[in-house]
């Protein structure tokens, strides 16, 4: 028979109640956890965790500056972002990735590779998205450097390749976008950016619901043949208007004037062989 202490039962009691605050309460580790908790009671998703070394700083500046600023995109920063006071850094890093960050940007550079703690996070991320059979990490090779084995597998961005046929930013942009929603909405965040930082775009687009321009604007610029003018009584070239009350569209009398020509034309050509048949017959 076994016998429960009260230690035992003060120990489960106090489990129990641990396991209930974590789950009413989760743990904020970003200083968007605790703005955005207050506000809706989520904690904030982000497209990528940037993983890099100090002494990059200034080249993951204009990542954020690229992504956030101009592609309106959320990246998580530990240096940036974290809340102090976090017990188990590692832990919370761990749990972050796995759950709130949709992919691991780590910034490759000679200097990233002397850091244990980067190649620990590559080499998780590297295990959760075998695990899970889904794309986890995006290389980014900032500097020329002796990459894990494990990375060299991977398709990755280059910045030390420059290539006039591509664009490094807008690769990356594409890189991190959400592979789960409809194409058709990704393309309208995008272009909904691209509009705004272009108001000739924007302008163009609002001449029609669909964004293009309108069947109105298209045929505006087309040229109708002006009214041939005929003469009148005296010989005279008279311009052959139609009065106001009865004006006729130009489409319409494009049309006659075709109409007219074919006929003029046809008459001609029946008369020319008509003279033909007659030589023919004073020959014979």
């Amino acid at each position: 028979m076994m016998v429960i202490s009260e230690n035992d039962l003060y120990l489960a009691s106090r489990q129990n109640i641990s396991n209930r605050t974590k789950a009413e309460f989760p743990q904020l580790v970003t200083i968007g956890d605790q703005e955005c908790y207050s506000e809706n009671g989520n904690l904030v998703q982000y497209d990528a965790f940037v993983l890099y070394a100090r002494e990059d700083q200034e080249f993951v500046d204009r990542v954020v500056e690229k992504m956030e600023g101009e592609y309106g995109m959320k990246l998580c920063l530990k240096e940036r972002d974290f809340i102090a006071g976090l017990p188990f850094e590692h832990q919370a890093v761990t749990e972050l990735i796995s759950n709130r960050c949709r992919f691991v940007l780590p910034i490759f550079s000679p200097n990233f590779l002397n850091s244990e703690d980067n190649k620990f996070v590559v080499n998780f991320s590297e295990a959760l998205g075998i695990e899970r059979g889904c794309r986890k990490i995006v290389p980014c090779l900032y500097q020329q450097c002796d990459l894990p084995k494990s990375v060299r597998y991977y398709t990755r961005l280059d910045f030390t390749r420059q290539n006039p046929y591509w664009d490094f930013w807008d690769k990356m942009k594409k890189s991190l976008a959400d592979p789960s929603a409809p194409p058709s909405e990704r393309m309208s965040k995008l272009d909904a950016l691209t509009t705004e930082s272009n108001p000739e775009k924007k302008d163009l687009a609002q001449s029609s619901p669909n964004g293009d321009i309108s069947e109105k604007s298209k045929y505006s610029s087309k040229l109708v043949p002006p009214i041939c003018p005929k003469p009148n009584i005296n010989g005279e070239l008279k311009e052959n208007k139609v009065p106001q009350d009865e004006a006729v569209p130009q489409e319409l009398q494009t049309t006659r004037e075709t109409k007219h020509w074919l006929k003029k034309m046809w008459k001609k050509s029946k008369k020319k062989s008509t003279d033909k048949q007659k030589v023919k017959v004073l020959a014979f």
